[in-house]
């Protein structure tokens, strides 16, 4: 099945809040397979009931189903664009160009101010939550390979606890995706404290923002195309960034 084409032979059928998320489908195919069906309805300006109806009008079960056809679709058709390019050039390609807008996206003297407050702060936490756990955890065990000594924190209860025990003299680093509203009493206590804090997120205008010193905005690979990528190598590519120039930060300061 088609899931574009029968969107379209459909149009007529569909209620004005339907049409809505329809017409967002047919504007922006490729955003429905990487968003949830919360945040399309959101972006169309429609409800997710409203949302679930459309799938289910034409011939699915709900939105899992019909994302998962429009996936489908969407890599065939894709496929069909590039006869020439093989499964791991398409890959390859898309992870290239994105560690690419890294540079594009952050300047040295932002990363330099980075690496400054962390060398300067008495005591680092790293928090990451689920998969930006990983990231937090491979920021925490590189620091250590030049001597840095930080602890990662993965345990959102515990962040907590934590958090409370922190000072003017320390430092926070947030990994967040999104800028998930399970931090947001995390961030709360980190601003009540006065502590210096970093977000390190691929979300421009999450709704943590206005709770960090400094935010570092990394591009989110996950939603550049039909593929089911993972965005853990943009944080990894980033944090070896990072590493490089804490490296040479605490070098100079031994000089």
């Amino acid at each position: 099945m088609d899931p574009i084409a029968v969107i379209k032979s459909n149009l007529e059928m569909f209620t004005k809040s339907e049409k809505r998320i329809a017409l967002f489908i047919l504007n922006d195919p490729i955003r429905i397979v990487q968003y949830s069906a919360e945040e399309i309805a959101k972006a169309a300006g429609s409800s997710k009931s409203a949302f679930i109806r459309l799938c289910q009008k034409v011939g699915y079960r709900g939105y899992s189903e019909f994302r998962f056809s429009l996936s489908k679709y969407l890599i065939s058709h894709k496929a069909k664009e590039n006869k020439e390019e093989t499964i791991a050039q398409s890959i390859t390609t898309v992870y290239s160009e994105n560690i690419r807008q890294i540079a594009q996206n952050i300047t040295d003297s932002t990363i330099e101010k980075v690496c400054r407050t962390m060398t300067n702060s008495s005591k680092i936490k790293i928090l990451g939550n689920n998969r930006t756990g990983l990231a937090a955890h491979q920021l925490r065990m590189r620091m250590a390979k030049i001597g840095m000594d930080s602890e990662f924190v993965s345990d959102t209860i515990l962040m907590n606890d934590i958090v409370s025990s922190l000072t003017k003299e320390d430092l926070v680093i947030v990994f967040s995706i999104k800028g998930m509203s399970y931090y947001e009493e995390v961030v709360k206590q980190i601003e009540a404290n006065g502590i210096e804090s970093i977000l390190i997120t691929m979300t421009p205008n999450s709704p943590l923002n206005k709770y960090f010193d400094t935010i570092i905005t990394l591009p989110l690979v996950s939603r550049a195309t039909s593929r089911f990528l993972d965005d853990q190598a943009i944080f990894f590519v980033f944090i070896e960034i990072l590493l490089a120039e804490l490296a040479e930060t605490d070098d100079s300061s031994k000089e």
